[in-house]
């Protein structure tokens, strides 16, 4: 549930109250971004105020999933927000996904130009919600998210303005793709989420496959968005190979 702060005579989760204040500076992130990029600013204050509702209505949604025999035959407890608290944090980030593909399709907008953006205010977000979740109930395991969150977010920002000049990523092409910041970002998403599980002993074997599918997905991605060829890369195997045996 989340302990509770006492502010003149009103109840207020930490919680409900650190996503908001994480939705509010990871939205901050993404739209300082977008405007270096030389997006519409009206079609990513759009995309921000469909990520809070989409977000909120999926995390919503895969709690009660979840925690399906307290709603059992109780439905109306859905929307009992303060007696019966709780949000999915996967089925949050779902939302935003769902909320930026239904606004770029929305504009013909490339994706993978907003999706690297979206990562960096995803990261930037979360990494402020471990924060201020160790100021109320300090755990050096917090902490440690909260540092390589902040770790993470700060390499994202910086690698997005240098990795279209990376050969090994630009490939045989002679300009770099978008997409690598997310596809990095996801790759980063599952390694935090099997530390997280490591480091809190969680024996959460579910977990544990979840973050090496964000992993390896992460990694899929990073390869179809480059400009590198399978056929090209076996043959460099291959010569690699021979040297070594030779």
């Amino acid at each position: 549930m989340g302990e509770v702060i006492s502010f003149s005579g009103l109840n207020i989760y930490t919680l409900g109250l650190f996503v908001a204040l994480s939705f509010l500076w990871g939205s901050f992130v993404f739209l300082k971004k977008s405007a270096e990029t030389h997006f519409e600013e009206t079609a990513v204050l759009d995309m921000i105020v469909m990520a809070a509702f989409w977000g909120f209505l999926f995390a919503r949604v895969g709690f009660v999933l979840f925690s399906s025999a307290q709603f059992v035959k109780h439905w109306g407890r859905v929307f009992m927000f303060t007696e019966y608290p709780g949000m999915n944090r996967w089925f949050a980030l779902l939302g935003f996904l769902v909320a930026v593909f239904y606004s770029v399709r929305k504009k013909r907008g490339k994706i993978f130009d907003y999706l690297d953006v979206f990562t960096l205010g995803y990261f930037f977000g979360v990494s402020l919600m471990w924060v201020l979740l160790s100021l109320v109930n300090f755990s050096w395991q917090k902490v440690l998210l909260g540092f390589l969150g902040l770790v993470i977010s700060t390499i994202l920002w910086r690698v997005e303005k240098t990795y279209r000049f990376l050969d090994w990523y630009k490939g045989s092409k002679t300009y770099a793709r978008t997409g690598f910041v997310f596809g990095v970002g996801t790759m980063m998403t599952g390694v935090l989420y099997i530390i997280e599980l490591a480091i809190t002993f969680e024996k959460n074997w579910q977990g544990y496959g979840l973050g090496t599918l964000l992993l390896v997905i992460g990694l899929a991605l990073l390869y179809i968005r480059s400009g590198r060829m399978l056929e090209e890369d076996f043959v460099i195997i291959k010569k690699w190979k021979k040297v070594k045996i030779k």
